[in-house]
């Protein structure tokens, strides 16, 4: 296989980019590596001092179980502190790194013959023609990819959420107001995800496994729809049981009145949580 030099002239300006400079030999001149690139905010020009690495490596399908469990202190020099591991299915692995100096690097491993996410990216290496092609189509960082929203969906989860609503009188009557914080957790996710649909009128699929990446959009368009008020009714406080209290009725409330806007486009979130004011 050719061995193609690496391009990492076009790294961005920030401490990311040394530590990339760094393994990126490493992992290119592993066996298999087809191609090997970063994507994410690195890739976009989006990133700061504390933005993850994210870096792609794709490799023939017949190299993909090797890299299961590959020596990651040998590609990242010792540094891995920590690590865990995500499987997609046959033909995509991520391990989860964190790093002696703070630095956390999601390792994206896909197999060569798999379709390309449709992100952004910075193509450090590619020793195959036809994917290089593939990689060099342009993408727009700013294309939506949001879900459409899915009434039969959104109807089940909205009575998900008065389910559970209604269970705070089991936990209260038990005195377990500890496992009621729980509930009301799970859902202000709910909530959230309720405020970007009627927001945005896109959804944003499930967020109790959503991370700051997935996050980020759906609390933007949340904040800039309904300003300071949604951050009084999200973080109000419970530390007593009048506080938790009020706390489920102020969210009770907003996702009342979002469910009963129905399918109305764009409402103004902040009509809907200025009403909500106690």
């Amino acid at each position: 296989m050719k061995r193609e030099r690496l391009d990492l002239d076009h790294l961005p300006d920030l401490t990311q980019s040394t530590l990339v400079r760094q393994v990126a030999p490493e992992l290119w001149a592993a066996e298999g590596v087809v191609a090997l690139w970063i994507a994410g905010s690195l890739a976009t020009g989006s990133a700061d001092r504390y933005s993850d690495v994210d870096l792609y490596l794709a490799v023939p399908s017949e190299a993909m179980a090797g890299w299961q469990e590959p020596d990651l202190e040998a590609l990242f020099m010792g540094r891995v502190r920590s690590h865990q591991h995500s499987r997609f299915g046959d033909d995509f692995y991520v391990h989860h790194l964190l790093l002696g100096g703070g630095e956390v690097v999601d390792l994206h491993v896909l197999g060569a013959e798999r379709p390309l996410f449709p992100t952004p990216r910075l193509v450090l290496g590619c020793r195959d023609p036809e994917l290089r092609a593939a990689m060099e189509e342009p993408v727009d960082p700013e294309r939506d990819y949001a879900l459409p929203v899915d009434p039969w969906m959104t109807r089940q989860i909205l009575e998900l959420y008065w389910f559970d609503a209604h269970k705070h009188r089991k936990v209260l009557y038990r005195d377990l107001d500890l496992l009621l914080l729980v509930g009301l957790h799970l859902q202000r996710l709910w909530a959230l995800r309720f405020c970007y649909m009627q927001t945005t009128g896109e959804d944003c699929s499930d967020l109790r496994r959503a991370t700051i990446h997935t996050l980020t959009p759906v609390v933007r368009a949340v904040q800039q729809a309904a300003g300071p008020d949604v951050q009084r009714i999200f973080g109000q406080p419970a530390r007593t049981r009048a506080e938790v209290l009020a706390a489920v009725d102020a969210l009770n409330a907003l996702v009342a009145r979002v469910g009963r806007a129905g399918r109305a486009p764009r409402v103004r979130l902040s009509d809907q949580t200025g009403s909500a004011r106690a």
